[in-house]
């Protein structure tokens, strides 16, 4: 038996669960909840935002759009679709329609704005806390300025073409210290933590 993509990554989240529920919970307690937040992994942050929804808007923890869209490619080492080189792919692209609103996936600060880009066309760069960036590229157009304060959900930019690319796509990726992460875990926090409370 094989479990979907989805359900692999619940069966995780539930088994970290087991393992720092008590400990993360006496912490969040004791109001030492940043403390406790560094250097947790993806599966352990979850975790945490189980016990503790009210931190989901401090971490990237959401979809950056709110509409339906499917990944196109995925984190990893890929044969690069225009250049045709085998090289990392740093983040996750999701393909959809030219126009769509792509939000910001945590509150945070705009970093950067960059218009026309050869590669990344125009795009949007997020500082969070604990050292995480999120970064929003392809973009037709951008809604914010640098050094804004964004809240998660909020609209930074509408999807597009620019850059090099083959089709409207937006590429998201997650920096966290300096160092690249798949982002796609993270988009499913928010939605595991508040199912329960959903249902």
């Amino acid at each position: 038996m094989f479990l979907s993509s989805e359900n692999l990554l619940k069966f995780f989240y539930v088994a970290a669960i087991f393992l720092t529920n008590t400990f993360y919970f006496k912490s969040f307690s004791q109001n030492t909840e940043m403390e406790h937040l560094r250097g947790l992994n993806v599966i352990e942050l979850a975790g945490v935002c189980k016990i503790d929804p009210e931190i989901l808007p401090l971490f990237p923890s959401i979809f950056p759009f709110k509409n339906k869209n499917w990944v196109s490619s995925v984190y990893g080492v890929r044969m690069h679709p225009i250049n045709k080189v085998i090289k990392l792919h740093n983040g996750v692209d999701f393909a959809c329609s030219k126009g769509s609103a792509i939000i910001a996936t945590a509150n945070g600060r705009v970093l950067k704005v960059e218009y026309g880009n050869p590669i990344t066309g125009n795009s949007v760069t997020v500082s969070h806390l604990e050292g995480y960036k999120t970064f929003y590229g392809h973009l037709e157009r951008i809604e914010v300025l640098p050094n804004a304060l964004v809240v998660s959900g909020d609209v930074i930019g509408i999807s597009g073409k620019s850059g090099k690319v083959t089709g409207p796509h937006l590429h998201y990726s997650i920096v966290k210290d300096g160092r690249s992460l798949d982002p796609l875990p993270y988009c499913f926090i928010a939605r595991y933590a508040l199912e329960d409370k959903e249902n």
